[in-house]
């Protein structure tokens, strides 16, 4: 998968298209205004057919926003992960688990502190880091 799909371009696309459908809906309104007035109904029911498509549109658009600023983010986290010689990764000085964002693109932070090790027989217990979803410690 390619992180670096969004780019200015986009973003003014963006812009633009939503400039259009707002254009579109008001056109649309126009339209069924008219088709009342000189009351033809097979107008007026292209024109109800016309406006559910778009209002499809218009979700499919929002839809697609949310995913493009789903990349967007994906693409900063890329950007600022700091691997430590433990493992984990920080963003901005926090810890996070490198497993979960490998696998499922999540952000988590990790728990601290985390006894682990035996401790059993005078054995002793290391301190680290411990995730919270996947139960990976660091």
């Amino acid at each position: 998968m390619n992180l670096h799909i969004v780019t200015r371009c986009d973003i003014i696309t963006q812009g633009a298209i939503m400039s259009i459908l707002k254009d579109a809906y008001d056109v649309l309104k126009d339209i069924k205004n008219l088709a009342e007035k000189v009351k033809s109904k097979p107008v007026i029911d292209k024109v109800l057919e016309l406006q559910s498509m778009f209002f499809e549109i218009r979700e499919e658009n929002e839809s697609l926003k949310k995913e493009i600023e789903k990349y967007k983010n994906i693409d900063e986290v890329n950007k600022n992960i700091k691997i430590t010689e433990d493992g984990y990764y920080e963003v901005e000085g926090v810890p996070h688990c490198i497993t979960c964002w490998q696998k499922d693109r999540k952000v988590i932070s990790l728990q601290k502190p985390v006894l682990f090790g035996a401790g059993i027989g005078g054995m002793s217990f290391m301190e680290g880091y411990s995730c919270p979803v996947c139960k990976r410690e660091y």
